[in-house]
């Protein structure tokens, strides 16, 4: 699977810094996950690092399409510490980062990239105009508009002041 060439290429991309971490030094993604190029293939390396460690991935029971996810127990992206790793469904992983706190969900008008603003929900809420209409005033679909007036989206406003 791994000849001795690939695993002096991979663990010459590591540093081991305090705590015991092993991180990535290689190529990244955006969030800090190592990528390493193996028999034609971009893998992460916290795969290649289990890999390496411990034998071919297993289908973990619960995986769904994006398979078996390679998990920290250190939340350290870069980091390839086999003995820092485990392995779990996607939602395992979301669990997880749920329990440590580490997931961040913005919504609402927490989220900086949001069209409408707590005023104009407060006023697609009060309209009798149809859902086609307001969706062409406000720039959204029509259906955004028809989750916000049934509170499934932007359903905090009860912390709000009304518009009038």
């Amino acid at each position: 699977m791994y000849s001795a060439k690939d695993r002096i290429r991979f663990w010459s991309k590591t540093v081991v810094v305090a705590g015991g971490c092993i991180e990535w030094r290689g190529a990244a993604q955006a969030g800090g996950y190592g990528n390493f190029y193996h028999d034609g293939r971009l893998k992460r390396a916290t795969h290649v690092a289990w890999e390496l460690a411990y034998g071919p991935l297993p289908e973990v029971p619960g995986a769904d399409f994006r398979g078996t996810c390679v998990c920290h127990r250190c939340d350290n992206p870069c980091c390839v510490n086999f003995e820092h790793l485990f392995l779990g469904s996607h939602a395992d992983n979301m669990r997880d980062m749920d329990a440590k706190g580490r997931r961040v969900v913005l919504r609402s008008e927490d989220n900086p990239r949001a069209k409408l603003a707590p005023e104009d929900v407060a006023a697609i809420r009060a309209s009798d105009r149809s859902q086609r209409a307001l969706a062409r005033i406000y720039g959204v679909s029509k259906s955004q508009i028809g989750n916000i007036k049934r509170r499934e989206q932007w359903n905090r406003m009860s912390q709000w002041p009304e518009v009038r």
